[in-house]
């Protein structure tokens, strides 16, 4: 399972009290997805604040937060933010690193990556720029193709 401390080795900046034990079941993107112990990114450059109370709402309990936007007040402080500079290239080191983890204890970390955007969200107006749905959509590729891999499935 992907944890607090695996998040602070990748990105060293953070918010809120350092908790050691908490462990992420899931890392989403989709804030009106309904999670266990989710680690939540927003891609959004003017919703991010409303994004994240949504998934707060929802089961998240922590969050990758862009270097530049505002830190809600609303939030508990212990809620960890651990601070990036782009959010897509940060789910990419997220996905490495389960990656890397996984080969080197041989099994499944048991946390679930879900790239996905579910009408919600949509129908409540949030698009992106396209790049951003291009580098997206290619992460969802290699995170089912790494599933597939560790299944014996063709990729």
């Amino acid at each position: 399972m992907l944890t607090y401390s695996d998040l602070q080795s990748l990105f060293t900046e953070t918010k809120g009290i350092p908790d050691n034990q908490i462990l992420f079941k899931e890392v989403f993107i989709d804030p009106d997805q309904k999670v266990n112990k989710g680690l939540f990114i927003s891609l959004s450059d003017k919703n991010q604040e409303e994004e994240l109370k949504t998934a707060l709402y929802n089961g998240a309990i922590g969050a990758l937060w862009k270097k530049e936007s505002h830190i809600p007040r609303f939030l508990p402080n212990h809620f960890p933010l651990f601070i990036v500079v782009n959010p897509v290239a940060a789910i990419q080191n997220v996905i490495e690193f389960c990656e890397k983890k996984e080969e080197e204890i041989g099994d499944d970390i048991e946390t679930r990556i879900s790239l996905s955007y579910g009408n919600t969200h949509i129908d409540k107006g949030n698009t992106y720029d396209s790049a951003v749905i291009n580098q997206i959509n290619e992460l969802k590729k290699k995170v089912e193709d790494s599933r597939n891999k560790r299944k014996g499935g063709e990729s």
